[in-house]
């Protein structure tokens, strides 16, 4: 059995990893604002217009990023990553062992 498998992590992972991240960030923040409030908002047609464009702008940003060159920032064999969890396992089962 071959273990000498690579994990890429690219550029284009990152950058879809941070926009989804900010949209729960600013998703989250909205709605604990908003949720809990009695009154009937309405927004302005201004805070409608800078929504759609922010939205258009994150629509375009991941068309784009679907077409970045794959640029590897991080890159690790999995059979180390293997080798780390079984080596983590193994202390926790002796440290257990040792408890009692």
């Amino acid at each position: 059995m071959d273990f000498n498998v690579t994990y890429n992590y690219t550029s284009d992972m990152l950058l879809r990893g941070l926009i989804a991240v900010s949209i729960f960030l600013i998703l989250i923040n909205y709605i604990g604002k908003n949720s809990f409030e009695l009154s009937k908002k309405h927004f302005s047609k201004l805070a409608d217009f800078i929504f759609g464009c922010s939205a258009a702008v994150l629509l375009i940003l991941l068309v784009l990023i679907s077409k970045l060159s794959p640029i590897v920032i991080f890159s690790i064999n999995i059979r180390y990553v293997i080798g780390i969890i079984a080596v983590y396992w193994v202390y926790k089962g002796v440290k257990k062992i040792m408890k009692h």
